[in-house]
């Protein structure tokens, strides 16, 4: 699975030196805890990032990492915007409220690595960090998608886990650098935003927090992350109703009401909208798949 590229012989022959002569030939390195990903599944995001699939939101109940290859853009996850550039990566948590921006309507061409987990808990230290890739993870990624086209599974996965292990190593790391935005007034509308979605949040409710009118206000979001303010809080509505319809039992009409919908009907005219069925549609649907 290793290309011949990745290392020199010398390389390898420095690294054999440090190793010692075992005491014990039939005792080696205890047991691994590591368990494999699985159902893993990789595409690429296009020019309109995000919004080149059958689904326009970003809803979801599966680990993602992202890896722009080509072109930068503006992830917001949970209350923060990353900036990513080409050979950062981030890994995407189930159920986590994510949206993509861009200022720039360059080419982009991003590898997204989806998979399952049965051990959740050991990818908590990757939670809403990001990452430069390293020699070694590129070739990495190279060699995934090598065996990812051949329809190798096992490759697939044993890649996969390799990909995510030096991760955690790597994520407690001071030097690793997170690239959040550091633009206060996007943190601070998207915190808002987050905030205050039972209340029905409009855009009159953030002006008057932030300090502008409702005109500059989308102007200058506009102007920051290349995408409409409006639209971001329909989104986030929408996608936080999926992720409540798909994780819990709450009855259709509590979870309008959470978003802030006043009626049933508007709830779903707006999510069919969005996501082509209507939220009880969505719910068998997605627990089939899971």
């Amino acid at each position: 699975m290793l290309n011949k590229s990745d290392c020199s012989l010398s390389e390898i022959s420095n690294k054999v030196k440090k190793l010692s002569y075992p005491q014990d030939y039939n005792h080696g390195l205890p047991d691994s805890s590591l368990l494999l990903p699985d159902n893993i599944l990789l595409f690429r995001g296009g020019i309109w990032l995000g919004n080149d699939g059958p689904n326009k939101s970003h809803s979801h109940h599966r680990f993602m990492m992202i890896i722009p290859t080509i072109g930068e853009g503006s992830l917001i996850l949970d209350n923060c915007v990353y900036e990513l550039t080409p050979g950062n990566m981030i890994l995407i948590h189930p159920y986590q409220l994510i949206d993509y921006s861009s200022k720039y309507a360059n080419e982009k061409t991003w590898l997204f690595i989806s998979f399952d987990h049965k051990s959740p808990t050991t990818l908590e230290p990757l939670r809403n960090k990001m990452f430069i890739a390293n020699h070694f993870q590129q070739n990495c990624c190279s060699n995934l998608l090598h065996e990812y086209l051949n329809k190798s599974s096992d490759g697939v996965s044993l890649l996969t886990a390799t990909l995510l292990h030096t991760l955690i190593n790597a994520s407690g790391n001071k030097n690793n650098k997170q690239h959040i935005h550091a633009d206060s007034f996007i943190n601070k509308v998207i915190r808002y935003v987050n905030s205050h979605l039972e209340q029905g949040v409009q855009i009159q409710d953030i002006a008057n927090e932030i300090g502008l009118s409702p005109s500059r206000l989308r102007t200058k979001f506009r102007d920051k992350l290349g995408s409409s303010l409006g639209k971001y809080v329909r989104q986030i509505r929408l996608q936080r109703a999926a992720i409540m319809i798909v994780s819990s039992n709450e009855p259709i009409n509590r979870i309008a009401q959470q978003i802030g919908f006043e009626t049933l009907f508007s709830f779903s005219r707006a999510f069919k909208s969005e996501y082509g069925v209507s939220p009880s549609s969505y719910r068998v649907k997605q627990n089939k798949s899971i």
